[in-house]
């Protein structure tokens, strides 16, 4: 991302604007599709970003971070949508008592990680679905990077016990 196209957007020109926002729509959208599993809340997540960071940039202190800023707004747009409409819905409540052994039978990657707590899926889909670092996500989610090591590490150890059961 080019930092001088931040600073024309930071001091209020539309077009470049625009263009840091096409640069980074597909992949932002993937991070609120992730965080809602909707594809009408992940787009008005998305809106609702793109708003409300063309009203705020101008607080943008270091155009480098632009694109971990606005992962960090989709993803509070994502909590205020979940909040208002009440949709959280865990995994333990859908599968009521079934034990690990039926649970993890016929179980891919991708199912395993709906099982994980909201933080540690949203730290391992950003650093291997997105391509963010770990220092990117430690300012993305506000954790301090060595609690984000922490939980990534232990987290792929419990996927890598799931997986070879």
């Amino acid at each position: 991302m080019d930092d001088i196209v931040v600073k024309k957007a930071i001091k209020g020109n539309k077009e470049a604007y625009s263009s840091l926002i096409n640069e980074i729509k597909e992949k932002s959208y993937r991070v609120a599709l992730c965080y809602l599993r909707n594809e009408h809340d992940a787009l008005d997540s998305f809106s609702s970003a793109v708003l409300y960071s063309f009203k705020h940039i101008r607080k943008l202190k270091n155009p480098q971070y632009f694109t971990t800023w606005f992962t960090r707004i989709i993803i509070n747009e994502c909590k205020k949508i979940i909040k208002k409409n009440g949709k959280i819905i865990y995994y333990n409540e859908i599968i009521g008592n079934i034990t690990h052994e039926d649970v993890y039978e016929d179980i891919d990657l991708k199912d395993l990680l709906v099982t994980l707590p909201e933080v540690e899926k949203m730290i391992i889909y950003l650093k291997y679905y997105q391509g963010y670092t770990l220092s990117e996500i430690s300012e993305i989610l506000q954790i301090p990077l060595s609690s984000i090591k922490t939980k990534l590490y232990r987290q792929l150890q419990e996927l890598k016990k799931k997986l070879q059961v």
